[in-house]
């Protein structure tokens, strides 16, 4: 048990030396070249930071009017003709671009093109849940071409 008095006394020296060495003169020369360290970096150019939340990139696309189709998955023809190749199905929404007869133009989701819907088959948009809700077509995303819509509250 002698050595706790030991450990004890050397605790006590250590930090009062070293605030011993610590002169008011010492602590202004540290000081004054830790200002002038920071001094310079003063040349460098201010950080720039990125937007807290980025903006959604939409390119635009030609006109193009939302409307709904009869029902979903209806099959999106190639042409103009009911025995034409099928490229694709409807989803709740479609994005006309014409008529062509009695087909309506219409813009494939994934940006790629365009198919052909009877026109009995196209109806105005209208929201299942909020009949006031309006749909518009808002362009595409750069990177797939995919088509977005926006809606109305």
């Amino acid at each position: 048990m002698r050595i706790f008095p030991a450990v004890a006394l050397i605790t006590l020296i250590i930090p009062a030396a070293a605030q011993a060495q610590a002169s008011p003169e010492w602590l202004d020369r540290m000081a004054t070249e830790r200002n002038a360290a920071k001094a310079g970096n003063a040349a460098l150019p201010p950080v720039q930071l990125p937007p807290t939340r980025p903006q959604p990139i939409i390119r635009p696309t030609e006109p193009l009017v939302c409307e709904s189709a009869a029902r979903p998955y209806l099959p999106i023809r190639r042409d103009p003709s009911l025995t034409s190749p099928i490229v694709g199905y409807t989803q709740p929404q479609v994005a006309v671009a014409g008529t062509a007869g009695n087909f309506v133009r219409i813009r494939l989701y994934n940006g790629k093109g365009y198919g052909y819907l009877p026109r009995d088959q196209v109806r105005p948009y209208a929201s299942d849940i909020n009949p006031n809700q309006t749909c518009a077509v808002a362009g595409t995303r750069p990177d797939t071409g995919a088509l977005l819509f926006s809606y109305s509250r």
